[in-house]
């Protein structure tokens, strides 16, 4: 997979996390999301994966004790009672939501001057070569999304739904300009489609992050109800 960089996970990789240090929570009232989003407000770390890290450590010490005495697979354990609480900090968090987008959208980041005349050179080369195969075209479409030509990437594309080596990326940067369209709607199909092919060719790491996502754009879908 071409260009795909290793994105903000939120469940799996939280297990082996151990040298963390806890926020001053009660274990009484851990799954507490006012209590979790006041942690993540108050926290000095500088980024949105270590303060979430930071703030969900108890529920992850919890999880473990209760997926050990009753002999059940911890993993599965701790990513329940993970999705359950980040739905809440969706919810009820605002800090923590803008500050998921912030750290999610800013991989493509189009400020990134050098990023833009690498990929640019990129682009020349590509298009003055008079190639045309699949690899060329996502390295056109993922130049246009990041310059924010995002009628011309969604276009390219489409013409691309068939290319299974490149579905997953398809699919996340497709996410990707519809969520910054505001077309919430689309963006969690696409989102879905991630999902279950990331399942189908086991790729946890855009497994975790569409399950993430999918969230988010789901209380973004209800916040423009209201």
């Amino acid at each position: 997979m071409i260009y795909t960089k290793t994105f903000w996970r939120l469940s799996f990789v939280l297990l082996f996390i151990t040298t963390i240090t806890s926020c001053n929570t009660n274990k009484s009232d851990i799954f507490d999301d006012q209590k979790i989003c006041s942690c993540y407000q108050n926290s000095e770390r500088n980024n949105h994966q270590s303060k979430i890290i930071e703030c969900l450590q108890p529920i992850i010490e919890t999880a473990e004790k209760k997926a050990i005495d009753e002999g059940i697979s911890a993993n599965l354990y701790i990513s329940a009672m993970l999705d359950k609480t980040t739905i809440k900090l969706f919810k009820n968090c605002a800090l923590f939501q803008e500050e998921f987008n912030q750290d999610y959208l800013s991989k493509y980041d189009t400020k990134n001057e050098t990023e833009k005349l690498f990929r640019k050179k990129a682009l020349n080369d590509i298009l003055t070569s008079g190639v045309t195969t699949p690899k060329n075209q996502i390295q056109v479409a993922i130049y246009q999304t990041m310059e924010a030509n995002y009628d011309e990437a969604i276009s390219i594309f489409s013409t691309l739904d068939k290319t299974d080596e490149y579905l997953i990326d398809i699919y996340n940067f497709r996410a990707f300009i519809y969520h910054q369209k505001g077309e919430f709607k689309k963006a969690l199909n696409e989102l879905k489609k991630l999902e279950a092919e990331a399942t189908k060719k086991g790729n946890v790491k855009m497994l975790d992050l569409a399950k993430t996502w999918i969230l988010n754009v789901n209380q973004e879908i209800a916040k423009s109800k209201k």
